[in-house]
């Protein structure tokens, strides 16, 4: 979006933030989740070493999507919350999906943080446990102390100006797509989508998985 080659984007609405510290004039148009969907999970073995973000106090190190993403901002949100400063957090770039549980096999971190169906896929195969869950309102409050709007479309303030009729077909469009969601079972959910994205972890779990956050 910042070069040019796309001009919407999909990301988390403290991107806008971020971006706008830093001189750009970056803004939402349509807001999709009023909480991040993600949760933290601590390797097995921790469990009994780990029992809340107060524990990372001395490096623990935090697996994020990437530096600067969504989960490294939220990670650093919890355990400020927690009284733990930056400073004292490792975060390691581990990705999502396949690259998130090689480096909770591997342990090349304590925790991490991600959404579905990959905390499935670490709750089946009894790598980690859940740490933080932030899934949904009251669990996300539970964490943070407050809210976290999460997941937005968002773009660059001088062509969404200039390019209004566009942005409120696809504004109309997530609007729709939202309405169908909340008016679908968790079943029609899923089915509805690609067969290879729930098939790591079965349909009945990403349906259960679907359920929990559907609150």
């Amino acid at each position: 979006m910042m070069s040019g080659a796309v001009n919407l984007a999909g990301g988390f609405f403290d991107h806008t933030i971020d971006l706008q510290i830093k001189g750009k004039n970056v803004e939402s148009v349509a807001q999709l989740l009023n909480s991040p969907g993600e949760v933290e999970l601590c390797r097995a073995d921790l469990q009994s070493k780990i029992t809340s973000p107060a524990d990372w106090k001395g490096g623990v190190k935090v697996g994020v999507t990437g530096l600067g993403s969504s989960t490294n901002f939220i990670t650093r949100a919890i355990g400020a919350a927690a009284g733990v400063p930056a400073a004292d957090m490792h975060s390691v770039v581990i990705g999502a999906g396949a690259t998130f549980i090689a480096a909770f096999k591997n342990k090349t971190v304590d925790c991490g943080m991600t959404t579905e169906p990959t905390i499935s896929a670490i709750l089946q195969q009894k790598l980690g446990y859940v740490l933080t869950d932030m899934r949904y309102g009251d669990l996300t409050k539970a964490a943070l102390g407050h809210n976290y709007v999460a997941t937005t479309v968002y773009g660059m303030t001088d062509w969404i100006n200039s390019h209004k009729t566009q942005v409120q077909a696809i504004v109309n469009a997530m609007y729709d797509t939202m309405a169908w969601i909340d008016s679908h079972t968790p079943t029609e959910i899923t089915k509805a989508m690609p067969a290879d994205y729930y098939s790591g972890v079965g349909i009945d779990t990403y349906v259960k998985a679907l359920t929990d956050e559907k609150v």
